[in-house]
């Protein structure tokens, strides 16, 4: 059935649609929590980001810095131990599934007072 189409038949049926991409009997992922900016101390303070999503299972989690895909984060938190220069930045969360995609707002990662030159 085609997207028009079932708008059409809710609208006439009375039908409440929850606004979530529907593919083939597959909800896609719309996110219940998504990660906050955060401030820390470098090479003191570690940095945690979280985020949920509800939809059709098994839900996969990346993450991006700066628009880059960090390789080894592949859970809905993501940890930085001992925060360097090198970690901070924007980061972002992307849930997936059979029906879709989605990237959450931007949590920025930033840091109090001055650094050393010698950091990262």
């Amino acid at each position: 059935m085609s997207t028009l189409l079932f708008l059409l038949l809710v609208f006439f049926l009375g039908t409440v649609a929850f606004a979530t991409t529907h593919t083939h009997g597959l909800t896609g992922p719309a996110f219940i929590q998504e990660p906050e900016s955060t401030t820390v101390h470098l090479r003191e303070d570690n940095a945690f980001f979280h985020c949920n999503a509800s939809g059709t299972l098994p839900l996969t989690y990346t993450w991006l810095l700066n628009g880059q895909l960090l390789p080894s984060a592949t859970s809905n938190i993501y940890e930085v131990f001992g925060v360097t220069l090198n970690d901070v930045g924007v980061y972002q969360c992307v849930a997936e599934n059979k029906a879709g995609k989605i990237v959450s707002r931007k949590a920025e990662l930033k840091f109090y007072g001055k650094h050393a030159a010698a950091d990262g």
